[in-house]
């Protein structure tokens, strides 16, 4: 209670003046030690905040440090199984074993298809043991005013013949691009009744057709490169006069 300091009537303590005389009323004094309180209370309130906002600052820097380190661990690993495939790609072009149409070369090419018709029994074409036991002669052209009589199909021809065998007749083949025509050259007339004109004619059509897509596919189908560039190291070419 609030007492009158005139009259001395007891007033309830939140009254400014005495309510049987009027005389104003002195107000509490706020002691030193009610500041103090109320000054270490918010002291220790904003500490609070401090340390909390700090936590929350630590946990996000350590979870974008987290996915960062993530991130560019995927990166690495995403780019070390690219090396791999790379790696493997390149390994498989650079096969010596493996024939390419696009990168064969001109002795690669012709045992190749030295290969592919011995392979596919096509008639007159020694077998490829025969070639691959002597060797192969390889002759580009066929010689004569009248070559290209003897081939209906593609051009540029090479004739082909184991080593050291002489004999007669023999095979060829010519190109178009992409397209291989393989021919047979007769050793004379087929018959006493055949002219040289007549059979000239009969063997200007290929013995059959591919290309080298086909050829290096299948001397890889049959493992056969390391057998190719063999006979392609044991062969010799020469230019017919």
């Amino acid at each position: 209670m609030k007492k009158c300091p005139k009259c001395g009537f007891e007033n309830t303590e939140d009254s400014l003046f005495c309510e049987n005389c009027g005389t104003k009323l002195d107000q509490p004094k706020i002691t030193q030690q009610r500041v103090n309180h109320t000054s270490n209370s918010q002291d220790k309130s904003h500490q609070k905040v401090i340390i909390i906002l700090s936590a929350v600052i630590v946990i996000l820097v350590a979870l974008i440090l987290f996915f960062l380190g993530a991130r560019s661990a995927h990166s690495t690993t995403s780019s070390n199984h690219r090396q791999v495939r790379l790696t493997a790609k390149n390994q498989k072009h650079t096969d010596p074993n493996k024939m390419q149409a696009n990168s064969m070369n001109q002795k690669e090419k012709i045992a190749a298809v030295i290969y592919y018709a011995s392979g596919n029994n096509i008639q007159s074409w020694d077998k490829f043991t025969l070639y691959s036991q002597h060797g192969a002669l390889a002759q580009q052209g066929l010689g004569g005013n009248d070559e290209q009589r003897f081939y209906k199909q593609g051009s540029n021809p090479i004739r082909v013949q184991a080593n050291g065998l002489g004999k007669g007749g023999g095979e060829f083949f010519t190109t178009d691009g992409d397209k291989v025509y393989l021919y047979r050259v007769p050793d004379g007339p087929g018959s006493e009744d055949e002219t040289i004109d007549q059979t000239i004619e009969e063997f200007s059509h290929p013995q059959a057709s591919t290309t080298w897509s086909d050829i290096a596919k299948f001397v890889n189908d049959h493992h056969a490169g390391k057998q190719v560039h063999d006979l392609a190291n044991n062969m010799q070419v020469t230019q017919v006069k």
